[in-house]
């Protein structure tokens, strides 16, 4: 694109037009090549920037941040924060409904709008004006470092305090919520189970309960480890290294294999999918154990 320009490092005025340039390409083009660029546009849209997974995809190619600025740090830590806490409440939220579900389901038809929409709604919203709140309007001033994930946080994660109510409330709880909801379902399955009455309704509810608890034994593997390594960072009065790499450089990226995981485990529950033999088939013809063409 820029082959027939003859120094690049006099061009003040840089426009793109095409969307075939990743922007990490094309800052990496002006710092390095067009140092008196003044003027900057882009006149496409460049897709690679608007969601997460992308985003965390070219910092692990380069390395660096894909755009290094503060807005766009605090975008990236606002985005990654909602999502994380929205599933831990979602994963909570439905731990506590399949337990109505299979236990109390016509009170929960009765009462859908209070005990199913709202809180759904509420798990949604409430991340994301929460974390909008913290990382674009709580009176701290942002040191990103763009060689670390999410710019290494915003600058509320090193208080101490706002740090420990957020762990606690929007981590710890919607996590022990989950593991204390599935852990009270499957005790109240397995009790009534041995009640001969009661075998007709483990059987219809089986694979409900033990999706649940697959999915929510993933998650807790992983988020536990997390939460632990925060809370000790937190209450630490010397900072541990170790610590720190793990909470921040290593830990988080086992988010995205336990949604990679998701539907092979949800296919755990459904043996049904599974590849088994069919015995209504037949061959039509066997002789010392190998197969044989019929004539016609």
């Amino acid at each position: 694109m820029y082959e027939n320009i003859g120094n690049l490092s006099k061009v003040k005025s840089f426009i793109v037009n095409t969307s075939d340039w990743l922007l990490d390409k094309i800052i990496i083009l002006i710092k390095e090549e067009m140092p008196s660029v003044n003027y900057l546009r882009l006149n496409c849209i460049q897709s690679n920037v608007t969601s997460e997974l992308p985003i965390i995809l070219s910092y692990l190619r380069n390395n660096i941040v894909p755009i290094q600025s503060n807005i766009f740090c605090e975008f990236w830590a606002c985005q990654d924060y909602s999502f994380n806490v929205m599933i831990l409440m979602l994963m909570g939220f439905t731990a506590i409904e399949r337990y109505l579900l299979i236990f109390h389901n016509q009170f929960l038809q009765q009462h859908l709008i209070i005990l199913h929409y709202m809180p759904m709604i509420v798990c949604i919203i409430y991340p994301i004006g929460l974390y909008i709140y913290l990382i674009f309007f709580y009176p701290c001033i942002n040191q990103f470092t763009y060689t670390m994930i999410t710019c290494g946080g915003p600058c509320y994660f090193y208080e101490t305090t706002i740090s420990i109510v957020d762990i606690f409330i929007n981590l710890v709880f919607p996590v022990a919520v989950s593991s204390l909801a599935s852990l009270a379902l499957l005790t109240r399955v397995l009790c009534q189970k041995r009640r001969m009455q009661q075998r007709q309704m483990w059987k219809k509810n089986r694979r409900l309960l033990i999706q649940l608890l697959y999915i929510a034994i993933l998650y807790n593997l992983l988020w536990l480890p997390m939460i632990i390594c925060s809370s000790i960072m937190l209450f630490s009065p010397v900072p541990q290294s170790l610590l720190v790499e793990l909470s921040v450089n290593i830990l988080p990226y086992g988010i995205y294999i336990v949604i990679l995981l998701c539907p092979f485990v949800s296919l755990m529950s459904l043996p049904e999918l599974w590849s088994q033999r069919n015995p209504r088939i037949r061959p039509l013809a066997k002789a010392d154990n190998a197969l044989q063409p019929i004539a016609p």
